[in-house]
């Protein structure tokens, strides 16, 4: 490999120029665990070296820039962003515009003027968010005339020649059919069989990342329709800190066999392995009783105004289906 300008990145995470992309993800993981500010709370410049050094070599085309050129690539090239500064300042001294004589504090404050942001919308899935995802855009841009340096713009040229645009991507999540995200955490939803829900259960997840997660919950406890559990560490990774991730909650829907599914020898069998059921009420004379059928919402009632009856109330003004008692004039 062609040899680097600059190694105070590769020495901040303890590996050399040629480590693989697992070597510096061990060695990050190893670093973030000591000096993360929950474990480790006056290290914070420290971890953010890490993780800013982490974010560059990780970057194929950071790391490109970085190897050639050192810190002056990562400032030219776009290496930089907010909080940058310091960072910058920790590492290499100086920080981003403080380092070379202070031209970059010239360029700052009296020099070449600054164009305005580019946004360009850019659609990512929620694996894309999940994974990490580079991508190239084809952007064409106004630049400063070689000859005059931009100092004698030609009448035909506009005054976008003497600024220089930055470019920022504004992503557009597209829909997911698994997970849905709030945060750094995820929510899905899950079916269970009535066994399943009763006894115990495991069932494989795919992740985001392609690993196969086995979801596992132990006989004896209890599912309950409509109920959520959580797998702590399996939500989103955290900004910069790809290691500490949120959580996932799991929402099941508990699905129920069909009528008349087993006989009625097992029926009373089953029962007597059930917990008890509420003592059945006291039918005297006085008693009307009436049957529970079944009931599909999506058939229209026999008749015209019962199918209606269920979102509204006939004791709310206005809300009565036909005829009712009129008062007795006095």
């Amino acid at each position: 490999m062609a040899t680097v300008v600059d190694t105070k990145l590769y020495d901040i995470l303890g590996v050399s120029p040629s480590s693989t992309e697992n070597e510096l993800k061990k060695a990050y993981r190893k670093l973030a665990k000591e000096y993360h500010p929950d474990k480790n709370p006056n290290a914070g410049d420290k971890f953010k070296e890490i993780s800013f050094a982490y974010e560059v070599l990780t970057n194929p085309e950071k790391k490109e820039l970085y190897d050639r050129y050192g810190e002056q690539g990562l400032r030219e090239g776009g290496g930089g962003g907010p909080g940058m500064d310091d960072i910058f300042s920790h590492i290499f001294g100086g920080g981003l515009f403080g380092f070379m004589g202070g031209q970059g504090s010239r360029s700052r404050n009296g020099g070449r003027r600054r164009g305005e942001d580019m946004v360009h919308p850019l659609k990512v899935t929620l694996e894309d968010v999940y994974n990490g995802k580079t991508t190239k855009l084809q952007l064409s841009k106004n630049v400063l005339c070689s000859t005059c340096n931009g100092e004698e713009p030609r009448l035909n040229s506009s005054e976008q020649d003497l600024k220089k645009k930055k470019k920022r991507e504004q992503h557009e999540y597209q829909d997911w059919t698994t997970f849905r995200r709030d945060g750094n955490d995820l929510f899905m939803n899950h079916k269970l069989g009535l066994v399943e829900a009763l006894c115990g259960f495991q069932f494989m997840l795919k992740h985001l990342d392609e690993r196969q997660i086995v979801v596992k919950y132990p006989p004896g406890k209890v599912i309950e329709p409509g109920s959520v559990r959580v797998v702590r560490g399996e939500g989103m990774p955290q900004y910069r800190n790809p290691f500490e991730k949120g959580d996932l909650y799991i929402k099941f829907d508990v699905q129920f066999p069909d009528n008349n599914w087993i006989s009625p020898e097992k029926l009373v069998e089953l029962e007597d392995m059930l917990p008890s059921r509420s003592e059945p009420p006291i039918i005297t004379a006085d008693t009307e009783e009436v049957d529970l059928q079944d009931y599909d919402v999506s058939q229209s009632s026999t008749s015209g105004g019962r199918r209606e009856a269920y979102n509204d109330s006939s004791d709310e003004e206005g809300g009565h289906h036909g005829p009712g008692v009129q008062c007795a004039h006095q």
